[in-house]
C-alpha cells in the first residue's frame, strides 16, 4: 500500500543491451522486477533513449530515478546519484551524446510543465562494445548496483557518490 510519505517512485532502466554496459539501466530495471521485498510504491520499468518514451514515462510518475551509464572517468561499476537539473553542470568536462540528450529530455519535461523530480542513477561502464551482456565487472557488481539504485529510491539523495 502506499502511503503520503511512500510516492509512487518509477525506475527507468535506459539502454542499449546490445552494446554490452550500455545496456545496465534495463538489466538493473529487469533485476528491480524479479527481486522480491520490493515496496509496493516502487516500480521499475525498461526504456530506451527515446525521448518521446521517456516524456511520458516522467510524466507518470510522482519521482523518477533513471539509471544508465555516464563516462565518469572513474572504476567500472562507480555509481553516482545525480538531481536531474544538475546533468549538464556534472558533466560538463565530459559530457556524452547519451547524457546531454538526457539532460536535453528533462529541459523538455520541465518547459512542458512536467514537474516529477528527476535523479540520474550514473553508473561507470567497462566495455560498450557490440555485443550482448554486461562485462564480467558489471555482472559481478550487478546486486550492489541495484541495491544502490533501490536506495536512491527508499531515500533519495542529492548528489551521492559511493
Amino acid at each position: 500500500m502506499t502511503t503520503t510519505s511512500q510516492k509512487k517512485v518509477r525506475i527507468i532502466g535506459i539502454g542499449n543491451k546490445a552494446r554490452g554496459d550500455g545496456g545496465i539501466g534495463q538489466v538493473v530495471a529487469q533485476a528491480i522486477c524479479k527481486r522480491n521485498g520490493v515496496p509496493e510504491f516502487i516500480e521499475a520499468v525498461e526504456g530506451d533513449r527515446d525521448r518521446e518514451q521517456l516524456l511520458d514515462l516522467l510524466e507518470q510518475c510522482e519521482r523518477a530515478i533513471i539509471v544508465d551509464i555516464a563516462e565518469m572517468h572513474m572504476p567500472p561499476s562507480y555509481v553516482r546519484a545525480i538531481c536531474g537539473e544538475q546533468i549538464k553542470e556534472e558533466f560538463r568536462s565530459h559530457l556524452s551524446l547519451e547524457i546531454l540528450n538526457l539532460a536535453d529530455t528533462i529541459g523538455t519535461a520541465r518547459k512542458n510543465g512536467v514537474t516529477t523530480p528527476v535523479t540520474l542513477m550514473a553508473v561507470e561502464p567497462c566495455d560498450c562494445s557490440r555485443r550482448e551482456g554486461l562485462s564480467s565487472i558489471l555482472e559481478q557488481k550487478l546486486e550492489e548496483i541495484t541495491d544502490h539504485v533501490l536506495n536512491e529510491a527508499v531515500s533519495p539523495k542529492s548528489v551521492r557518490r559511493r
